[in-house]
């Protein structure tokens, strides 16, 4: 429920996490929609929650929730392991991300030039 605080009042929001979902390996970079996140088997706490649904609940509870979001997913190997160092997997996607977040705020108006 913290994390729909933190996206109240924007109109738009580029999402970034770890995903593990086995289409492809380690370091791949997923672009989805909210409606496109992956439900979870296990829902024992609001983290487990799928993020189309958690946006839709901020929207019924009157939360002003952004209109336009993205959600850049990151495939991982492990997803239960915390650290504070990426795989090198992950640390080689991490310039295509870059790109995938410079190319949609430029798209939606707000970063005037993409790095190519």
């Amino acid at each position: 429920m913290r994390f729909l605080d933190l996206l109240a009042g924007y109109d738009a929001a580029i999402i970034i996490d770890a995903i593990q979902w086995g289409r492809g390996p380690p370091g791949t970079v997923y672009r989805l929609s909210p409606e496109q996140t992956i439900p979870t088997v296990r829902a024992t706490s609001f983290h487990d929650i799928p993020l189309g649904h958690a946006l839709r609940l901020g929207g019924m509870l009157g939360i002003p929730m952004p209109a336009k979001v993205v959600f850049l997913a990151v495939e991982v190997a492990d997803v239960s392991t915390i650290s504070e160092l990426v795989s090198p997997e992950v640390e080689a996607a991490i310039p295509k991300v870059v790109m995938e977040v410079e190319a949609q705020l430029a798209a939606w108006g707000v970063l005037e030039h993409a790095h190519a």
